[in-house]
């Protein structure tokens, strides 16, 4: 059993699964309003299909465009967060089909 179970947040109308990704949300709004990033996006989708038929979908915690017009793309993970199966074959699986990194951000407590 996980002695430190995950509590889901709101902020700005968007449901976080995690208080860290709540915090990044937070780090990213600020950001925004510095005019140091834009077309900040929450929760955005990557449909992957093969031979025509869907696969999966993976979906990234947060997308974004940097003052360079450089896209990222990240996913907030947790110091010590074992990453399942499941998970690395949806990451791996959009960066092929969509020929992009996504950015895994570790943020602690």
């Amino acid at each position: 059993m996980n002695r430190f179970p995950r509590r889901a947040q709101v902020v700005d109308g968007y449901s976080f699964p995690s208080m860290r990704e709540a915090r990044r949300y937070g780090q990213l709004a600020f950001l925004l309003r510095a005019g140091e990033i834009s077309r900040l996006e929450v929760h955005p989708e990557y449909p992957v299909e093969i031979n025509d038929q869907p696969f999966t979908t993976y979906t990234a915690d947060f997308r974004y465009r940097t003052k360079d017009g450089k896209i990222v793309i990240e996913d907030v993970k947790s110091t010590g967060t074992k990453k399942d199966a499941a998970y690395r074959l949806r990451k791996k699986a959009c960066e092929l089909y969509y020929g992009i990194t996504v950015d895994e951000i570790i943020l602690s407590k």
